[in-house]
């Protein structure tokens, strides 16, 4: 396989682990110091995120993903669906601004970016911005 199918096939895991609420995979797929920012600007590092997870579930679906390497970094970029379908007693959550989730279809444009370390791709950083209606 080549480096874009690894990492074509490495998005399709995550969004799968995340569907399935399958987090202690998903956690496998990032680094430690791994930093997720929100639509709303807001960012959170690995741990919460995958907290902020596991109280609000969502199925994601990728659009037109593009894979760029650059040696041993790559850079993912596509649209993402984010079908939210969180918990009945979800909370409000720092990681969304403090408003409680509601069940919804986010419309967003995603940047990853992914280092390969030992021969094994996994994500580092992950940026989405909501599209506008």
């Amino acid at each position: 396989m080549s480096d874009h199918d690894d990492l074509i096939a490495l998005e399709q895991k995550r969004c799968a682990a995340i569907a399935e609420g399958d987090l202690a995979l998903l956690s496998t797929m990032l680094r430690d110091d791994y930093l997720h920012v929100y639509g709303g600007g807001l960012s959170s590092g690995k741990d919460a995120w995958i907290d902020h997870i596991s109280e609000v579930p969502r199925i994601p679906e990728r659009v037109d993903l593009a894979v760029r390497v650059y040696g041993d970094t790559a850079v993912l970029t596509g649209k993402l669906i984010n079908r939210i379908r969180p918990n009945a007693n979800a909370q409000p959550a720092e990681a969304i601004g403090k408003r409680v989730p509601i069940k919804e279809d986010v419309q967003a444009f995603a940047t990853q970016v992914a280092v390969r370390e030992d021969g094994q791709w996994r994500f580092c950083s992950f940026q989405m911005t909501r599209c506008v209606d």
